[in-house]
């Protein structure tokens, strides 16, 4: 299940032409955000790790595609939650 929410949070990403960490930490909980069932989030951890992890694995100078002379692609992908 988590994989498939993941997944189609990418291919929103897509359509929309935005960065999926930026998808994710546009969309994140942050403290004093509602949710169901509760007062407010009571902090803000998921923005902060996911921003970490972009930075410690390079993200914003990321390079998909196919190596040279290799018969495969490479791709990166992201995964909160």
């Amino acid at each position: 299940m988590h994989f498939a929410l993941e997944s189609l949070l990418d291919m929103i990403a897509v359509e929309l032409g935005l960065d999926p960490v930026k998808l994710r930490l546009k969309n994140a909980l942050r403290a004093g955000d509602p949710i169901l069932g509760a007062m407010g989030m009571p902090f803000t951890v998921a923005a902060k790790v996911v921003s970490a992890a972009a930075a410690r694995a390079g993200w914003s100078s990321r390079k998909s595609g196919r190596l040279k002379g290799a018969s495969r692609c490479r791709g990166w992908g992201v995964a909160a939650g």
